[in-house]
């Protein structure tokens, strides 16, 4: 993604949280939840295309992984404070749902969208290098191994 499309970004994020008035720590656990979610999966991606035999330097989305875990390194992040920003985050999420009985979960129209991208890659082709986050994650998910397949490997060793 170009410097310019990550600024823009940037400041939409900024001016979206300065309109919703939320106390500090929650804009603080919410920032930090998307770094982790940011880094945890463009490392996903990352994997998928090293696999497939594609140079993850080629692909525009992962400097935004890289600057997410780079900030994340800066910040006292620890196996606690990741567990108690998920846990306050599902809170939160419970009492948004409450609030607003009847109205559509983001979270279902999301997975709509996805399936309709995964269909793109259903013949194996990948996104191209410039493509959205979301693309290149749908990408991944169908390149990941199902808990079936899994089960099927045999475990490495010497065979009997």
């Amino acid at each position: 993604m170009p410097r310019a499309a990550e600024a823009r970004l940037d400041r939409l994020e900024g001016r979206l949280e300065a309109r919703l008035e939320l106390p500090f720590e929650v804009k603080a656990r919410n920032r930090r939840r998307q770094l982790r979610w940011m880094a945890n999966t463009c490392g996903m991606i990352r994997e998928m295309a090293e696999a497939a035999g594609i140079d993850p330097a080629e692909i525009g989305v992962l400097r935004l992984g890289e600057r997410a875990a780079a900030t994340l390194r800066g910040f006292a992040d620890s196996p606690r404070r990741v567990l108690a920003d998920e846990e306050a985050g599902k809170a939160d999420d419970q009492a948004w749902i409450a609030c607003h009985p009847g109205e559509p979960d983001s979270s279902e129209a999301m997975a709509v969208e996805l399936e309709r991208m995964a269909e793109r890659y259903a013949d194996g082709s990948a996104p191209e290098p410039d493509a959205a986050i979301g693309e290149w994650l749908v990408w991944a998910a169908l390149r990941q191994p199902t808990a079936a397949e899994d089960s099927e490997t045999p475990p490495p060793g010497p065979a009997i």
